[in-house]
């Protein structure tokens, strides 16, 4: 069957279908994955760390070369954002799609976070596949492997064709190579607020070209994957008391825990000499915080 659109489908009503949409689409948008008050908190939070951030330009040990100079962005923001914290890492919507998305493998934490504002003007994106800078181990994946990573694109303001909404070339996971996709082949992904295109590691798609000349539009990447992949971002660097305020939920997600897989023989891994990481470090949880 052919879809000319982007499957849509309700965070509310409709959980159980977004895993199987995604797995045979390549792509679902899930609307009204964040409510607004949240949305709007995390726009809040993230304001004084966007706004008077340089535009991003090749990084000193790392460069990134799928960011354009007219996009600001931060990461790590387990340690900037209170609602990050609390609200996104213990969405219950998140993980109930992870869960479906990784049973295969066992457990999964986050890979990368990250707040993106483009401004006015940007450029479109080369087409691509999330992860293949940081890991290539994927593309020796067969296509019909069990998804080992997914991106969450989550809008903090409206996604318009005009302003760049994502192309995404839906069916494009199931491709052997990527070789040289086109425009021609992409639907976008047009959203409101607190919508979020899921798509998968394997899923072709690219940032689109800002028309508008005035609009700034705002994003949350949240990339998932299996814990037997290494996280892009280190949350080590979190400090301790933030990591202490969290559930023991949103702490393995950060890689403060002992992770599991689903062999029938698990071993674990973070341990030591069969002892989680956790208890190692004598960590809590939910505990308060003075300051967020």
């Amino acid at each position: 069957m052919t879809v000319n659109s982007i499957p849509r489908l309700s965070a509310g009503s409709d959980l159980e279908r977004v895993w199987p949409t995604a797995e045979e689409h390549g792509a679902v948008i899930i609307e009204n994955f964040l409510p607004a008050d949240i949305v709007q908190n995390l726009n809040q939070e993230f304001d004084p760390f966007l706004k008077p951030a340089p535009k991003s330009a090749p990084g000193k040990d790392f460069p990134n070369a799928l960011v354009t100079t007219k996009t600001r962005f931060v990461n790590l923001l387990a340690s900037i954002s209170k609602s990050f914290r609390q609200d996104v890492l213990n969405n219950g919507a998140l993980h109930k799609i992870c869960t479906d998305a990784f049973k295969a493998y066992g457990d999964y934490w986050l890979l990368t976070s990250v707040a993106m504002e483009v401004a006015p003007n940007n450029p479109a994106q080369d087409l691509h596949r999330d992860l293949r800078s940081t890991h290539p181990i994927l593309d020796y994946l067969r296509p019909d492997a069990p998804c080992a990573a997914v991106n969450f694109l989550i809008a903090l303001t409206p996604f318009t064709e005009e302003n760049g909404a994502t192309h995404v070339i839906l069916g494009s996971h199931r491709w052997p190579e990527i070789g040289r996709p086109l425009n021609e082949q992409t639907v976008r992904a047009v959203m409101k607020p607190g919508d979020a295109l899921l798509i998968t590691e394997r899923t072709v798609h690219g940032g689109g070209e800002d028309t508008t000349g005035t609009e700034t539009r705002r994003l949350l990447s949240l990339t998932m994957g299996i814990s037997q992949l290494t996280p892009h971002e280190s949350n080590l660097a979190v400090p301790r008391p933030i990591i202490e305020s969290l559930t023991p939920l949103a702490q393995r997600l950060l890689g403060w825990r002992s992770q599991r897989t689903s062999a029938p023989n698990d071993l674990g891994l973070l341990v030591g000499q069969g002892i989680s990481f956790e208890r190692q470090l004598g960590l809590k949880s939910d505990q308060p915080l003075n300051h967020s």
